[in-house]
């Protein structure tokens, strides 16, 4: 996407045709760029993500409920929601934060 540094403005950038070794995949991303990486079943994408650091949010959208079970119980995360995206910040009363090298002060 394009971006204006005297707006302070990067358009939000949706990311194809990459792999697990691309160097966007490399570090945390903040801002509006969305990789995606497909993957060819829940196991892989499971294994995926417990390679490395644990998530700042894990967002699983599914109608499975086997599948967000298996989110659920097989990887670690500040937080995670299933089926939406912004839910989790609309609710302030909720606590916000990563674990391991995301956490708070990790950074």
């Amino acid at each position: 996407g394009s971006c204006d540094a005297d707006e302070l403005y990067i358009e939000p950038t949706i990311v194809t045709d990459i792999d697990a070794n691309d160097s966007t995949m490399a570090s945390e991303l903040f801002g509006p760029i969305l990789p995606v990486l497909e993957v060819k079943n829940v196991d892989e994408a499971l294994k995926f993500i417990n390679a490395k650091d644990k998530p700042l949010t894990i967002y699983v959208f599914t109608t499975k409920k086997d599948v967000s079970n298996a989110f659920k119980m097989s990887t670690s995360s500040g937080s995670m929601v299933i089926n939406d995206a912004i839910v989790h910040l609309s609710v302030d009363t909720l606590p916000f934060g990563g674990v391991g090298p995301s956490g708070m002060g990790a950074y």
